[in-house]
């Protein structure tokens, strides 16, 4: 039986992965690095706070071919966490990245994958 995971493109901040990919038409982020990129601990419920429809469990797949079942959270998820849970005046440097810059490019490159 094969069990349906979602491809993921990498990018990276200031040395930093965070894995992305869109599910529908709407980006969703690793827990894992996002969470790294915030200097968050990897043991913190990322989740607890989001709404349902803004984290879900899913299998990733990586440049490397592994699979591997992770915490992923939508991009309002993602904003809820960088500029109200994990708020620091930093982060909206990073807030501007995934809006200007990673967002677009990730769906630049799911685009022309599909043509």
């Amino acid at each position: 039986m094969s069990h349906r995971y979602y491809e993921t493109l990498q990018f990276f901040r200031h040395g930093r992965l965070l894995r992305a990919t869109l599910i529908g038409q709407e980006p969703w982020f690793a827990a894992r690095d996002l969470a790294r990129l915030l200097g968050v601990s990897a043991n913190v419920r990322l989740n607890d706070g989001l709404d349902a429809d803004q984290w879900r469990t899913g299998l990733l797949r990586c440049g490397r071919g592994l699979v591997g079942e992770e915490l992923m959270i939508s991009e309002s998820g993602a904003y809820d966490l960088i500029l109200r849970r994990f708020y620091h005046p930093e982060n909206r440097n990073l807030r501007q990245w995934l809006t200007h810059e990673l967002i677009p490019a990730l769906r630049a490159a799911t685009r022309a994958a599909a043509a």
